[in-house]
C-alpha cells in the first residue's frame, strides 16, 4: 500500500482559524500533544481511524476520553484542510459546523 504524504492547511473564515481557536481553547496540554501527534500522522498520509460524515467532510476519531474528533476535508490527495474539532458529546453540532466550513 502506497502512503501519500499530505500538506495540512487550516480553514480560515476571514475572522480567524476556527480549528486553531478550538485547539487553543483546550486546557489540557497532554490532549493538545495527542492531537498534534495525530495531525503529524495525518501529514504522513496515515489516516487511521477515519471515516466520512458526508458532504466531503471526514472525521478522525481520537480514542482519548471524552472522545475527541478532528474534522477535515481533502483537496486532491495532497492537501488536507482542518475545519473543526470537538468531542463525542457535541458530535452532531460539530459535524454541522464542519460541513458549513467545507462548503465555504
Amino acid at each position: 500500500m502506497k502512503v501519500i504524504e499530505r500538506t495540512v492547511e487550516y480553514y480560515s473564515d476571514g475572522r480567524g482559524v476556527p480549528f486553531r481557536e478550538w485547539f487553543n481553547s483546550l486546557r489540557d496540554g497532554r490532549v493538545q500533544q495527542v492531537l498534534d501527534a495525530r495531525i503529524a500522522r495525518l501529514r504522513r498520509g496515515l489516516l487511521g481511524d477515519c471515516f466520512s460524515v458526508g458532504e466531503g467532510v471526514l472525521e478522525l476519531r481520537i480514542h482519548l476520553s471524552p472522545g475527541y474528533r478532528i474534522y477535515f476535508g481533502q483537496s486532491e490527495n495532497s492537501i488536507v484542510l482542518l475545519l473543526w474539532g470537538g468531542i463525542k458529546k457535541t458530535q452532531i453540532e460539530d459535524v454541522i459546523l464542519a460541513k458549513k466550513f467545507w462548503r465555504e
